[in-house]
């Protein structure tokens, strides 16, 4: 079991699926280097403990497998191809590491299934378990964002 927050974040970092090809430099560094080859759609998504989720009955993995997918599923919205995720966890002090760790594997099982790179984040203490993804996804080839102001049915097969 990992004996410091910097241990605790090489096992995470460990159980992550190795980055895409965009990613030049993958998270353990200051910041990730990412080079995009097209036009990138951005989101932001927080899920609370007691609000969006209950740990105790919900289960770490599914936290970390709906943290992502929460994100993936705004670029889907607009037609956005995945690229790269960038996750804050905000916990508390007594939250074990075997939870930090279900968390970090619920997130892994989406982005190997979804082709995602989780490219960086933040483990932070919080006075209750947050976790929020910024996730990026990039225009298509041959294609357009749909946004919701121009969507229509079969916009995008």
């Amino acid at each position: 079991m990992p004996s410091s927050e910097f241990d605790l974040i090489a096992t995470i970092n460990e159980r992550m699926p190795a980055a895409g090809p965009r990613v030049r430099v993958p998270s353990g560094d200051d910041a990730a280097v990412v080079e995009p080859r097209a036009a990138s759609a951005v989101t932001v998504d927080a899920i609370v403990d007691g609000v969006h989720f209950v740990l105790d009955s919900f289960g770490p993995e599914a936290v970390g497998r709906k943290a992502l997918a929460a994100s993936l599923s705004d670029l889907a919205a607009m037609g956005a191809a995945q690229g790269e995720a960038y996750v804050v966890v905000a916990a508390p002090e007594d939250l074990a590491d075997e939870e930090l760790l279900g968390i970090a594997d619920g997130l892994a099982e989406t982005a190997i299934r979804e082709e995602v790179t989780i490219a960086g984040g933040d483990l932070v203490r919080s006075p209750v378990l947050v976790v929020s993804v910024t996730a990026i996804g990039y225009e298509p080839g041959g294609s357009r964002f749909v946004t919701r102001r121009g969507a229509k049915p079969r916009d995008l097969a």
